[in-house]
C-alpha cells in the first residue's frame, strides 16, 4: 500500500530507534523526515543498512536528535551507507574536535547540493571539510560554533548560498583573511554573515568595504550582516559587486553612515532597520525596497533625503522613528512609490504632498495619533480611493467623535473597503468614552443629533453674548458720547485749518468763549460786550461774530471752546431747550476734564430763575457740587458781578475751580 509513498514525516514522535526494515518496499520514497525525536546517532538507533532501500530518497532531515555521550561521538559510520540520489541533507554533526579525519562525512555522496546543520559542535573548517561534496551549493552551518577557518576550505566553488552566521572565526585575524581569500575565488549567490561581529574593534573599522572589495568579482546578488556590532557604514561603489541586488545592514548598531558615495546601480533592496540612524542622504538608483524602520529619524523632516534624486523606490518603511510631521515635499521624489509605512510614529496629521503619488496601493499610518483628516487629505486620499486596489491603515489611532469630526467619520463610511482592519477602529466621544467602529452609520447619527442641539444652544449662546456686546458698546458710547463727539470735532478741525499757524491751532486766543440762545442775544450784545470787552479789556468769542463762515457750526463751537481759557453759559429756559446749546455745554465741560486736565473752564451765568427739577442733571450736578454769588439788578452788584467775572476768567487755578456765578 506504502509502496508509492513520495513523502514521509515521522518528526516529533520521541522515536528512541529505526528498525532495520523500517523503509523496505518504499522505492519511491523521495522526503524523508525524522526530525525532532530522541534517536541516538549509533547503529542501535539506527541500522547500518536502514536508509538502502531508499533509492529515489531527494531530501533527509535527522537534525535534532538525542547527542550521544562525549566518549561515543559517531563522526560517519551512518553516513557510510550509499544513498546516491540525497540531494538535501538536514542533519545534527558531532564530529569529534580530535578526529584525525578533516572532513564531515567520509561517504562520498556526490549528488548532495544542500547541507543545514542542526546541533552541531565542529568548531573548526578545514581544508577538506567537504571534499566529498563536489556538487555542495547550499551550505548551512549557522548552528555550529565555528572559531578557526583554514584555507581552501571553500575555494573556487559555485555556492547558491551560505550561512555562516553566529560564528567566530571572523574575530581571528587569520581565519578572517583566509575565509576572504576562498570567498572572492567563489561564485557567491547569496552570503549570510549575520551576528558574526559582536563586539566593535578597530579592525572592524573597514569590515563593510573590505568585505565588498572581496566580493566584488563573485557575481553575489544577496548580502545579509544583521545583527552585527559595526557602529559605522561605509563602502564604495567600484569596489562592490555589479550584481548586488540587496543589503541587509539592520541590527548593526549603525549610527551614522558616510553618505558622499552611491549605492551600487544594482542594488534594489535595502535594509537599514533597527539601527540609530538620524539622517539618510544616498543617492538611490534603482532601490524599489528600502527598510528605513526602527531609527532615530525624528528630524526626517529637515534634510534627510538631500541628495536623493530620481530615485524608484516603491515600498519604503519608516515606522518606528518618533516622526511627528514631515514637511510638503518629503515624497516629491518618490513618484513610483506604491507601499508607504509610517506606522508607530508620533503624526497627529498628514502634513506631507502625495497627490502625485498615483501609484500608491498602502499608506500604513496605525499606532500613530492621528485623530481626523484635514478637508485637503481627504480629498486627496479620495482621489487615490478610485484604485480599487489601494488600502489605508489606521488602526490603533486617537480617532476622535466629536462634532468637528463628522464630516472625516462620514468620509470614512463612504470609503470603508479601503480601511484595513476597519472593525478594530476605535474613536473617542467628548466625555471620554470609546467605542469600536464597527457600525459608522450609527455613531455618525448618534453625533449628528448631539451635534444639533448643541448648534442650537451654541447659536443662541452667540447671539445672546453678542448683543449682550452690542447693548454694553452702544451704553459706553452712549456715555461718552460727549467725549467722543469733542475729540471728532477737535481733529476735524485741526485737519481743516492746516493753513493756519501751529499757534492759533493749540494756542489760546480768546479770553472767553459765550455760549448763549438766539433769545439772549440782546443781553450779550449789550451787557457781556460792553462789560467784559470794552470796560474790562478781555476778548471774547461770540458765534454771530467770531464764527468762521462756511464751517460746520459743530466745528467752530468745539474749535472756539479749545481756543478759549473760559466758556461762559448764559442759562436760560431757551438755552436749555436749544440743542446747539447744550452741545456747547457739554463740549466746554469735556474741554475742562480731558483737555485742561480737570481745570473747571465753565463759568454759568443763570439769567432767569429755574427751579432744579427743570435743570438736566448733568447741569443739576454741576450746580451742586460747585459755589456761586448772586447777581443784584442795582449798579453796586452790577459792577461786583461783572469783576467777578473777569476774576473767574482771568484768575489763578484755584479760584475758577471755586467760583461759579448766577445771575438771580
Amino acid at each position: 500500500m506504502l509502496q508509492n509513498l513520495t513523502e514521509l514525516d515521522l518528526s516529533f514522535n520521541q522515536l528512541v530507534e529505526v528498525e532495520s526494515d523500517a523503509f523496505v518496499g518504499l522505492h519511491r520514497l523521495q522526503k524523508l523526515s525524522l526530525q525532532n525525536n530522541t534517536l541516538r546517532y549509533s547503529f542501535l538507533s539506527i541500522p547500518e543498512s536502514v536508509f538502502t532501500p531508499l533509492i529515489s530518497l531527494e531530501y533527509l532531515n535527522i537534525k535534532f536528535n538525542h547527542k550521544p555521550a562525549e566518549d561515543n561521538l559517531l563522526e560517519s559510520d551512518i553516513f557510510d551507507l550509499y544513498v546516491p540520489t540525497l540531494e538535501t541533507l538536514e542533519i545534527d554533526v558531532f564530529v569529534s574536535v580530535n578526529s584525525p579525519d578533516s572532513n564531515i562525512f567520509t561517504s562520498n555522496i556526490t549528488s548532495l547540493k544542500t547541507l543545514i546543520t542542526g546541533i552541531c559542535v565542529i568548531t573548526e573548517l578545514r581544508e577538506a571539510t567537504f571534499d566529498n561534496f563536489e556538487k555542495l551549493e547550499y551550505i548551512d552551518l549557522s548552528s555550529c560554533p565555528i572559531e578557526r577557518y583554514q584555507s581552501n576550505t571553500l575555494q573556487y566553488r559555485n555556492i547558491k548560498y551560505l550561512d555562516l552566521s553566529n560564528t567566530q572565526f571572523l574575530s581571528n585575524d587569520i581565519s578572517f583573511f583566509a575565509f576572504m581569500n576562498d570567498i572572492k575565488t567563489c561564485f557567491v549567490d547569496t552570503l549570510v554573515l549575520s551576528n558574526t561581529v559582536t563586539d566593535y574593534d578597530e579592525f572592524f573599522h573597514h569590515f563593510i568595504s573590505t568585505l565588498f572589495k572581496y566580493l566584488s568579482n563573485t557575481g553575489i546578488r544577496e548580502l545579509r550582516l544583521s545583527y552585527n556590532f559595526l557602529m559605522k557604514i561605509e563602502w564604495r561603489t567600484d569596489e562592490i559587486s555589479s550584481d548586488m541586488g540587496k543589503i541587509d545592514l539592520s541590527h548593526t548598531n549603525t549610527e551614522q553612515h558616510v553618505y558622499n558615495h552611491d549605492i551600487p546601480s544594482t542594488l534594489q533592496i535595502l535594509d537599514l532597520s533597527h539601527n540609530s540612524l538620524f539622517r539618510f542622504a544616498y543617492p538611490m538608483e534603482n532601490v524599489v525596497c528600502l527598510n528605513l524602520s526602527h531609527n532615530m529619524l525624528s528630524e526626517i523632516e529637515y534634510d534627510v533625503y538631500v541628495n536623493n534624486v530620481g530615485t524608484d523606490v516603491k515600498e519604503l518603511d519608516l515606522s518606528y522613528n518618533l516622526i511627528t510631521s514631515l514637511t510638503q515635499f518629503t515624497f516629491h521624489q518618490y513618484s513610483s512609490l506604491e507601499k508607504l509605512i509610517l506606522s508607530n510614529n508620533e503624526f497627529n496629521e498628514i502634513t506631507f504632498d502625495f497627490e502625485h503619488l498615483t501609484d500608491l496601493k498602502l499608506v500604513d499610518l496605525s499606532n500613530n495619533r492621528i485623530k481626523s483628516f484635514s478637508h485637503k487629505s481627504m480629498e486627496i486620499l479620495s482621489v487615490l480611493m478610485e484604485n480599487k486596489n489601494f488600502s489605508l491603515n489606521l488602526e490603533n489611532n486617537n480617532l476622535q467623535c466629536t462634532c468637528d469630526t463628522i464630516i472625516f467619520l462620514s468620509w470614512m463610511q463612504q470609503n470603508l473597503l479601503h480601511f484595513v482592519n476597519n472593525n478594530l477602529y476605535k474613536c473617542q466621544f467628548k466625555d471620554g468614552s470609546v467605542v469600536v467602529l464597527n457600525d459608522l452609520n450609527t455613531i455618525i447619527t448618534r453625533l449628528e443629533r448631539q451635534c444639533l442641539s448643541l448648534t442650537g444652544v451654541i447659536v443662541c449662546t452667540s447671539l445672546g453674548i453678542l448683543i449682550t456686546c452690542i447693548i454694553i458698546a452702544i451704553k459706553l458710547v452712549y456715555r461718552n458720547r460727549w467725549i467722543v463727539l469733542y475729540y471728532y470735532y477737535l481733529k476735524k478741525s485741526k485737519n481743516r485749518n492746516t493753513s493756519e499757524s501751529t499757534e492759533l491751532e493749540e494756542g489760546i486766543v480768546y479770553d472767553a468763549f459765550v455760549a448763549y440762545a438766539e433769545e439772549d442775544m440782546k443781553f450779550v450784545h449789550e451787557d457781556c460786550i460792553q462789560n467784559l470787552e470794552t470796560d474790562k479789556n478781555l476778548k471774547l468769542c461770540i458765534h454771530h461774530r467770531d464764527f468762521i463762515p462756511g464751517e460746520e457750526i459743530t466745528v467752530n463751537i468745539t474749535n472756539a471752546i479749545h481756543r478759549s481759557r473760559k466758556t461762559i453759559c448764559i442759562i436760560t429756559k431757551s438755552f436749555l431747550e436749544s440743542y446747539y446749546c447744550m452741545f456747547e455745554f457739554n463740549m466746554a465741560k469735556t474741554e475742562g476734564i480731558y483737555s485742561r486736565k480737570g481745570e473747571n473752564t465753565l463759568i454759568l451765568v443763570f439769567c432767569e430763575d429755574i427751579l432744579p427739577r427743570d435743570l438736566p442733571l448733568v447741569l443739576l450736578e454741576l450746580v451742586q457740587r460747585r459755589s456761586y454769588i448772586p447777581y443784584h439788578d442795582d449798579q453796586r452788584g452790577n459792577i461786583e458781578f461783572w469783576g467777578r467775572i473777569k476774576e473767574a476768567i482771568s484768575g489763578n487755578e484755584l479760584e475758577v475751580r471755586m467760583l461759579n456765578i448766577s445771575s438771580v
